[in-house]
């Protein structure tokens, strides 16, 4: 399969990936649950604990400071600031993102964590249960679940956020919302800098153009 990663976008496909990964692997399961349920990045999810998804689970809704997305913001404000930049002054500026827990991941959650422990890893090593999973591991175990369910792509781990992204923006032209509404929505959740680049970010470039070529043949013969 190419580097590339993209979404799944064809619902029989990602019902199927999903119930590969039940049944073969309950950790990296439930960790592209909360990840196709929030769209956070691999380096966040894997951070967390038990004690504070059962937090979360009781707010109704995980919180967290991205930390790539914090990283990209602080870089780019040092090279505009200089030495005017004050880290302090920029730490106050982080929002963190909010994604609520609904209730087919709730069900999820307060199922696996059940008989864990607060101090846990949500996400375990297989070899370490006192270390949280590697990403490559999570993405070595994905990537056999797309090449069991003859997805002929990419996913690993960012195609997850990619699925989510996909997702928020087809429901919400399903809502009746403008094209333009759903993009601008997901441009604001995952930072990006701009319309076009959530738009490839997506997959929609691919999916217009695909569309484009099929119109073709309605002129031909």
């Amino acid at each position: 399969m190419g580097s590339k990663t993209k979404p799944i976008k064809n619902p029989n496909d990602l019902k199927a990936f999903k119930a590969w990964l039940k049944e073969y692997d309950e950790v990296v399961y439930v960790f592209s649950q909360v990840a196709l349920g929030t769209g956070y990045r691999v380096g966040d999810l894997v951070k967390l604990r038990v004690g504070e998804t059962r937090e979360s689970l009781e707010k109704g809704y995980f919180k967290i400071i991205e930390q790539k997305t914090t990283k990209k913001k602080r870089t780019n404000l040092k090279k505009k600031k200089g030495k005017e930049y004050c880290e302090d002054k920029f730490k106050k500026t982080l929002v963190p993102r909010k994604a609520i827990i609904k209730d087919n991941l709730r069900l999820i959650l307060e199922e696996y964590t059940k008989d864990k422990q607060d101090w846990e890893y949500l996400f375990p090593s297989p070899t370490n249960k006192r270390e949280p999973i590697d990403s490559k591991q999570t993405c070595r175990v994905i990537n056999r679940a797309t090449e069991a369910c003859n997805i002929k792509f990419s996913v690993c781990n960012h195609g997850l956020r990619k699925t989510y992204g996909y997702i928020i923006y087809k429901n919400a032209i399903k809502s009746g919302k403008e094209a333009s509404y759903g993009l601008l929505l997901v441009q604001k959740m995952f930072c990006h800098s701009s319309p076009e680049i959530t738009r490839i970010y997506i997959g929609l470039d691919e999916e217009e153009e695909e569309e484009s070529i099929l119109a073709v043949d309605d002129y031909i013969g």
